[in-house]
């Protein structure tokens, strides 16, 4: 009874160790492993940044705009209403100013006199070349956001 027991044993742990070749071998204290920080993760282990990068994936797979890309079309399409407002008044004042240099009447500098407020024909065109050059200024900040908004490439 003995030598059965004693070769049932060995079979067995024969067995076991075949089967346990294939597999990573342990160490007899059971270590725990490393939990990840909770800063790093949120309630129940879930990364609120992977759960958005993930999202944002689903929504890419979708053709699904995501909100950044939302926020960057509405800046986009701003930007481009404000540039062309820009260069409508900024076409409107080189026109004024046109017209008080080339040949001019009494009629049209006093009434820009009037809407300028100012006294004489040099306030006059100070404040429109004053204008221009603001509305100039302005075009070219926005043309640079535009620049760095604009996808490269498309």
């Amino acid at each position: 009874m003995k030598t059965r027991a004693f070769s049932f044993l060995s079979v067995l742990c024969l067995v076991l160790g075949l089967l346990a070749d294939g597999q990573e071998r342990r160490p007899w204290t059971a270590e725990k492993p490393a939990e990840p920080a909770e800063s790093q993760s949120g309630p129940g282990g879930i990364d609120p940044v992977a759960w958005e990068r993930d999202f944002d994936l689903l929504l890419e797979v979708r053709n699904i705009p995501t909100k950044g890309e939302l926020v960057a079309a509405a800046r986009l399409q701003a930007l481009t209403q404000e540039r062309d407002g820009e260069q409508a008044k900024l076409e409107d004042v080189k026109k004024r100013l046109a017209r008080l240099q080339g040949t001019y009447s009494t009629e049209v500098l006093l009434n820009e006199m009037l809407q300028l407020d100012v006294k004489d024909f040099q306030s006059v065109q100070t404040k429109l070349e004053e204008e221009a050059k603001a509305h100039r200024k302005r075009l070219l900040e926005i043309e640079d956001q535009l620049k760095h908004l604009k996808p490269t490439g498309g």
